[in-house]
C-alpha cells in the first residue's frame, strides 16, 4: 500500500510540475507602454520625489500672445526589456473625454529610441479651435484629448485602464495659494496680474506669502516696482505697456 501511495504522490507532483512549467511558458511577457506624465519635485539637498499621473494641462498664457501653436509632452514608459532598434508605437484616441476635432492637434512620430526606456510624446496643439473658446476664463472651457495605447507588433497598452489625458486652454487658473490675504494685499486675482507675477518672481505659487500680511505687502511693493520698471522702458522703446485683462487699460497693482 506505502509503495502505491509513494507513486500517487511522485505521479501528483509531476502533473502539477508540468502545469507550472506549461503556466510559465505560455505567460504573457509582451512588451508594453505606460503612459504617464512625471513632476520631479527637489526639497533641500538630497530629498527628490517622483510623482506621476495620468493627465497634463498646458495653458497659452504662458507663450507670447502671437503663438498660434504649442508642443505639449508626456512620456511612454517601457515595461520590459529595452530593444537594441528603435521601435514605433501607436496612440487612439478615446472619444469619450475628448472634445477637440482631429484639425486642432498633431501627434508627432512615435518611437521608442534604442535602449530607451522611455519615449517622448510630442502633441502639437492649436490655440485656435472653430466652436470651442479655450480663452474665455468665466467659463472655464478646455480643449481635451484622451489617449490609449493602440497594440502594434511591437508592444501592448501597459492595461485595458491606461488612458491619458491631455488638455489646454487659453488662460489661468486662480491658484489655491492666493487666498484672502494675497486678495487683500496684493489685488484681486487677474488673467494679467497672475502673469506678471510668474515673469518677474519666477514662481507660480504664493505659499511663501500668503501667511504674513507683511510679507504679502511687501511683495505688492516689489511687483509695483517692477511694474513701474516695464511700463518706463516700454515707453523708452516705443512698446506696449503691461495691460490689464481687457487689453487696454495698463495693469494696476
Amino acid at each position: 500500500m506505502k509503495r502505491y501511495q509513494i507513486l500517487y504522490i511522485l505521479l501528483f507532483a509531476t502533473l502539477f510540475s508540468s502545469c507550472k512549467e506549461n503556466e510559465f511558458r505560455y505567460r504573457d511577457i509582451s512588451p508594453r507602454l505606460r503612459l504617464v506624465s512625471e513632476v520631479v519635485t527637489t526639497s533641500g539637498t538630497f530629498n527628490t520625489t517622483t510623482a506621476r499621473y495620468d493627465t497634463v494641462h498646458f495653458s497659452f498664457r504662458r507663450l507670447d500672445n502671437d503663438a498660434t501653436e504649442a508642443i505639449v509632452r508626456f512620456e511612454a514608459h517601457l515595461v520590459g526589456e529595452a530593444f537594441t532598434t528603435d521601435r514605433t508605437f501607436k496612440l487612439e484616441v478615446v472619444p469619450e473625454g475628448t472634445n477637440a476635432p482631429a484639425g486642432s492637434y498633431e501627434i508627432e512620430p512615435l518611437i521608442l529610441p534604442t535602449n530607451a526606456y522611455y519615449a517622448t510624446v510630442s502633441v502639437k496643439v492649436k490655440r485656435s479651435i472653430p466652436g470651442l473658446d479655450i480663452a474665455d476664463y468665466t467659463k472655464g472651457l478646455t480643449a481635451r484629448i484622451k489617449f490609449r495605447v493602440a497594440p502594434n507588433e511591437n508592444f501592448l497598452p501597459y492595461g485595458d485602464n491606461n488612458e491619458f489625458t491631455l488638455s489646454w486652454c487659453d488662460y489661468f487658473n486662480r491658484p489655491t495659494s492666493w487666498n484672502a490675504t494675497i486678495n487683500t494685499h496684493v489685488g484681486q486675482f487677474s488673467q494679467s496680474l497672475y502673469k506678471f507675477y510668474m515673469e518677474v518672481v519666477g514662481e507660480t505659487e504664493f505659499t511663501r506669502y500668503n501667511s504674513s500680511n507683511t510679507a504679502a505687502r511687501a511683495l505688492r511693493s516689489y511687483l509695483q516696482r517692477m511694474l513701474q520698471e516695464y511700463n518706463d522702458l516700454a515707453d523708452a522703446e516705443g512698446r506696449p505697456r503691461w495691460k490689464a485683462d481687457d487689453g487696454v487699460t495698463d495693469l494696476i497693482i
